[in-house]
């Protein structure tokens, strides 16, 4: 379909390209890039030379055009600026740090004066985008043994521009649309299959991580059809089925309070070193704060601020055990045990360390925490009737 790029059918769709004031640039290239490169200056440092890595190449050349620019703004056609944007948020979305640009990739972009020519040509790299690899940019994603089948985050992102893309053919292309709405229901489906898996096999823990997973994905898939004014009516609206809904309830139920923003790692600006620090789905973060111990590139000050930082986060957030967690990895494997570890901290986030919930949350050994939260998960899916 996308080959016959303009149909006769479309040409009474089709208007006159609108002028560069007429469809809004929320942010310039060049600020696009300072601000990747402020959340994740490693970027250079990461492979792009394959196929499913097309991200990262296109930040790098754009990084690259504007160091040879100088002062000046570099200029790109607007698939090319969509592409950008795209490739920036799905860089930079499983970081504390994620660059601003979700209304433009979910609406704004697609202006409905653009040429057909355009939208189908920003529709092939939604297509193409949902084959990019993004492990190297989020570890916010669980793999199935079973066949290797990948569940994360970033499958939500697609979501949210595939919806938009969808939003923008229905009229102008039905047939494009329908190939589009395809798509979405295979990953749907692909979705649910991973979650069922883990079912399977009572691996509560993994099943956990598969809920917020889609829960997160299906509600950016919700949001975006809500943005676009979609109802009931539409073919895309209703596709949630039993296991996604069933997700969506073990969410609500267990999951909720742990998948916040970590807005308050912010501050701990050493974790942006490496995408060897990015946090993991919480509140399974044991092994995430073992490993932030046992990197070189982390010294004992690194340590004092982001563990000053998780308590600090701790206190801000109800009913979440998330940051403790992570605690709990720091101060069994720091050099020395806690009480080295508080040699480096303000006395006042040593002494909220030693008492209270937190530390009750701190003391609990990581077996028996996660068989706790995997004996409960399978029970309440096992009440479940949807």
């Amino acid at each position: 379909m996308l080959e016959n790029l303009v149909s006769p059918s479309d040409l009474s769709q089709v208007r006159t390209q609108p002028n560069e004031s007429e469809i809004r640039r929320g942010v310039a290239p060049r600020i696009l890039m300072d601000q990747v490169m402020v959340t994740m200056p490693y970027l250079f440092d990461l492979p792009s030379e394959a196929t499913n890595l097309l991200y990262l190449k296109t930040l790098k050349e754009a990084r690259q055009s504007i160091d040879n620019a100088f002062e000046s703004e570099i200029e790109l056609d607007h698939t090319k600026y969509f592409e950008l944007c795209v490739s920036a948020h799905f860089a930079t979305c499983g970081t504390p740090v994620p660059t601003d640009v979700d209304n433009q990739i979910r609406f704004r972009l697609w202006h409905p004066d653009l040429e057909t020519n355009e939208v189908l040509r920003m529709v092939e790299l939604v297509r193409k985008s949902r084959h990019w690899d993004t492990s190297l940019v989020s570890t916010r994603q669980i793999v199935d043994p079973d066949n290797s089948q990948t569940l994360s985050g970033h499958n939500g992102e697609w979501f949210t521009i595939a919806s938009a893309a969808y939003g923008a053919l229905r009229r102008r292309s039905p047939a494009d649309a329908q190939a589009l709405l395809k798509e979405i229901r295979f990953e749907l489906g692909r979705q649910e299959k991973i979650y069922l898996s883990f079912k399977r096999k009572k691996d509560g823990v993994s099943l956990l991580k598969a809920s917020a997973l889609i829960a997160h994905n299906v509600g950016d898939l919700i949001r975006v059809t809500e943005m676009w004014k979609m109802d009931d009516t539409d073919p895309l609206v209703p596709l949630a089925n039993g296991a996604m809904l069933e997700a969506r309830a073990l969410y609500k139920h267990m999951m909720a309070p742990e998948c916040h923003r970590y807005f308050a790692l912010r501050a701990a600006k050493s974790l942006r070193q490496s995408p060897d620090f990015l946090i993991p789905i919480g509140p399974f973060l044991d092994d995430w704060g073992r490993k932030l111990v046992e990197d070189s590139r982390l010294d004992c000050s690194d340590i004092g601020d982001i563990t000053a930082n998780l308590v600090s986060g701790h206190s801000k957030l109800k009913n979440s055990i998330g940051y403790g967690r992570a605690l709990c990895g720091i101060e069994t494997h720091f050099p020395g045990g806690p009480s080295q570890l508080y040699k480096e901290l303000p006395s006042r986030v040593a002494t909220a360390l030693k008492s209270g919930e937190l530390r009750k949350i701190i003391d609990m050994e990581k077996p028996r925490f996660e068989a706790q939260w995997s004996a409960r998960a399978l029970k309440f899916v096992g009440t479940l009737r949807l």
